[in-house]
């Protein structure tokens, strides 16, 4: 009898940890690169940060790909744990919790390095023709100058066409995501095409990103914020954060891997 109870307290001294249960959990989400998409490496770098994030406190975070307007329905039902990465508005604040800050997220102008173009103020931007794409928000004082007509601005369904347009001369300047912008650019044009192309360093704005948990399941929610919100401050005590942004703006999340 002992020795069995022996031989059974050792076997449970053994027993590899990933043998026991392990909480898994779905975000839906869209392609938005080079942040999240299935095409690059770690499925973009907002999706690595969710992922070790929960890693961190022993969950495994799987995404399932949808369009975004079903990823954000999907989890504001509660039929999937969460979304991300959101900017904050006033409606999403209604339907969701807000983890804490995941990534600040810089706008910029894109005009060709043959167009000498500097700016400090939207004053400056005033004879300039302005691309922008439809239903993107650019900062309360871009929106009040195209809104009085104080700016020529010329919103367009996409960015590529907007890329397309500062290309052929139609558009001078476009304000986009720094990294959104190159993954595009480099993505869908050639290296001539993407070598033309440039930023200037001056932010229009700057908008942080947020996972999304539903206020449909608020138990559930809770803890599953409160889970990632302690794992994402523990990926960025322990600098983890940071290599993965180094990484990052170094295009390493450019080519899918394994």
């Amino acid at each position: 009898m002992r020795q069995a109870l022996l031989i059974g307290m050792l076997l449970a001294l053994i027993t590899p940890h990933n043998l026991l249960a392990e909480e898994v959990i779905v975000f839906a989400v869209g392609e938005y690169p080079p942040f999240t998409s299935i095409n690059k490496k770690y499925d973009g770098v907002a999706s690595r940060i969710a992922k070790e994030a929960f890693a961190l406190e022993g969950i495994k975070l799987v995404y399932e790909y949808f369009s975004w307007g079903r990823s954000y329905e999907m989890a504001r039902q509660g039929n999937v744990a969460g979304t991300m990465p959101w900017f904050k508005s006033a409606e999403r604040e209604n339907d969701f919790f807000y983890s804490d800050e995941m990534m600040l997220q810089k706008q910029v102008f894109f005009h060709l390095k043959s167009f000498q173009f500097d700016w400090k103020s939207i004053n400056d931007l005033k004879g300039i023709d302005i691309g922008s794409t439809q239903t993107y928000f650019y900062g309360q004082a871009f929106q009040n100058a195209e809104q009085a007509g104080d700016i020529s601005v010329e919103r367009v369904p996409n960015d590529i066409l907007n890329f397309r347009k500062l290309l052929g001369g139609r558009i001078k300047i476009f304000p986009l995501t720094v990294e959104i912008g190159y993954a595009k650019l480099r993505d869908n044009f050639t290296e001539k095409e993407f070598n033309l192309i440039t930023h200037h360093p001056k932010a229009v704005q700057y908008r942080a990103t947020y996972a999304l948990f539903s206020r449909k399941t608020p138990t559930k929610s809770q803890r599953l914020l409160t889970i990632f919100n302690r794992g994402l401050q523990r990926l960025k005590t322990s600098g983890q954060f940071d290599q993965y942004i180094d990484e990052f703006k170094r295009g390493n999340y450019n080519i899918k891997t394994d």
